[in-house]
């Protein structure tokens, strides 16, 4: 059985795909209520979730809950309710199951409040901590109530309670489509996501990438002119995950070179949380077609630098100049097949991962940006 500390890690290594990591402190400090001390650090992350066929969004909520001492903490449970308009649910099992829980772990919802426990936070490490939140109506900006956490220390019982988050809904709770649709109106881009299969999640660019920890709603970022977004589905064994960023660029200037191209997908990699490509992998083709688009094209395989966690899996990437937009936009999509941690990510799954691929190819191939007029 692994040890606890163990599981801290693993946790941590998966919420890199969703871009919280436990770096620096730089979020607010959790406010301990009976201790002069200030105990945890807590970041909060709202992922807008899109479920084919259902015209609403909730949010995949991902936080990371990180011991700030160097004390060790016992009985840790982590508590947070959510006022009328707003319920909180459990995440699916499959979602739950890739951090490995240490077995003293349990959660649950009571009176539309989550709960969690775990056997110990050890200091300076972290624990992650997963649920959906559902907003029931309409609503402009909230302010959601913080965690309370309660521990105990030195044989003494504890009690912390964080800060509330003040979070704008309007472009989520006042919208009513799909994913597409979402795209259209806020990216200015068409993209053929189906009406069938896993919901898509919106994600921030990987913490590394950015050196920041990412926190409050994760959605389209910048404007029409300069930005980006990422779109995830799955679970590592299930895992797809989608880069979409352009930038403006005039048509003389837009990139002419296979060396350019490949420092960009180099690049670009790292904002989805990739660090090296098996050599010789990578290959490139300067004027692909596309079935929307024609443009640069690069496709090969990614290997994880962290023994027994993800493995290995095919990636590709493609970049095209618009003159609709007067921008490029380089999009990046990976997979994922073979699960994760020691058994799983070292037995190769090319069916599953041909699987995936093909459900990425056949999304970035309807990709088209558009101007409203």
């Amino acid at each position: 059985m692994l040890s606890t500390s163990r599981y801290w890690r693993l946790g941590a290594g998966y919420l890199s795909l969703l871009a919280v990591a436990a770096l620096q402190p730089q979020a607010s400090l959790a406010q301990v209520t009976d201790t002069n001390s200030r105990d945890f650090v807590v970041y909060t992350q709202y992922n807008p979730t899109f479920v084919p066929s259902k015209s609403k969004v909730f949010f995949t909520v991902t936080a990371y809950v990180q011991n700030g001492t160097s004390k060790d903490y016992k009985n840790v449970e982590i508590l947070r309710s959510f006022p009328e308009g707003f319920e909180v649910k459990t995440v699916p099992d499959t979602f739950q199951a890739v951090v490995r829980r240490p077995p003293e772990f349990k959660q649950g919802i009571d009176a539309n409040r989550y709960t969690m426990s775990l056997p110990e936070i050890w200091g300076g490490r972290g624990a992650s901590v997963f649920y959906e939140v559902h907003p029931k109506g309409r609503h402009d900006q909230v302010l959601l109530p913080g965690l309370e956490i309660a521990y105990d220390l030195e044989g003494t019982r504890l009690k912390t309670a964080t800060s509330g988050d003040l979070v704008e809904l309007k472009r989520y709770t006042h919208f009513s489509g799909s994913l597409r649709d979402f795209l259209k109106r806020n990216a200015q881009v068409s993209m053929a996501f189906g009406t069938g299969g896993d919901p898509w999640r919106m994600a921030a660019v990987d913490v590394r990438a950015l050196g920041r920890n990412p926190a409050g709603i994760t959605g389209v970022t910048g404007d029409l002119t300069k930005g980006h977004f990422r779109l995830q589905a799955g679970v590592p064994g299930n895992f797809r995950d989608l880069l979409v960023v352009w930038w403006p660029k005039r048509k003389k200037d837009r990139v002419q070179t296979e060396e350019e191209f490949r420092k960009l997908v180099k690049n670009y990699s790292s904002w989805v949380g990739l660090r090296k490509f098996i050599d010789g992998s990578v290959k490139v083709e300067p004027n692909h077609s596309f079935k929307k688009f024609r443009g640069w094209y690069a496709q090969g395989l990614w290997i994880d630098v962290v023994p027994e966690r993800y493995g290995e899996g095919p990636f590709s990437s493609a970049l095209m100049y618009s003159s609709v937009s007067d921008a490029e936009y380089l999009l990046f999509w990976w997979a994922q097949g073979r699960g994760m941690g020691l058994g799983r990510s070292n037995v190769p799954q090319p069916a599953r991962d041909a699987t995936l691929m093909k459900q990425l190819d056949a999304i970035v191939n309807s990709f088209r940006p558009f101007r409203k007029h």
